[in-house]
């Protein structure tokens, strides 16, 4: 979830890769190190949108095969 909150990616739809992990964790801190460089009031701006969207879609990833 915080992989898509943070860039939109999704990750592990279908089966468990450790070589996916491992590449998302190091663009998660390089993320993370993106937005604090902006700053301290666009880390918690940054932080304030991932929970307001987390919580908008219960913290589930959507799922783009659902008919609309």
């Amino acid at each position: 979830m915080l992989c898509y909150l943070c860039s939109g990616i999704k990750i592990q739809s279908r089966v468990h890769d450790s070589i996916e992990d491992a590449v998302t964790a190091i663009r998660l801190y390089y993320k993370y190190d993106e937005i604090c460089r902006q700053g301290p009031e666009h880390l918690k701006d940054e932080l304030k949108r991932m929970y307001e969207t987390g919580r908008q879609c219960g913290w589930q990833v959507p799922d783009d095969n659902v008919d609309e």
